[in-house]
């Protein structure tokens, strides 16, 4: 596997990381997507990612997989107005 580049046991949590193009395949969004996490800080260096130049790699497992789910979790949309009917507006135009 071309993004993996190796595996690690920290706390006795199994992970590997990965780069910017393979972390993004796994999360089913395109690689500009993750850009867009990283510079509005919904991933943050050192706590969801490792920055060294223009390289990123990202740790996955299953302890980061369940935080970083809470992360980038999307927000829930704001309730729609309610809407109006239109059948009395028709009725007065005729």
């Amino acid at each position: 596997m071309a993004g993996v580049l190796l595996n690690e046991t920290n706390s006795g949590n199994h992970y590997e990381m990965v780069d910017l193009a393979e972390f993004a395949k796994r999360m089913s969004v395109c690689p500009n997507s993750v850009r867009n996490w990283i510079k509005s800080g919904k991933l943050k260096a050192g706590e969801h990612y490792f920055h060294i130049g223009h390289i990123y790699r990202f740790p996955w497992g299953e302890t980061f997989l369940k935080q970083l789910m809470h992360t980038v979790a999307p927000e829930p949309s704001p309730p729609r107005p309610g809407l109006k009917s239109r059948t009395r507006n028709r009725k007065l135009l005729h």
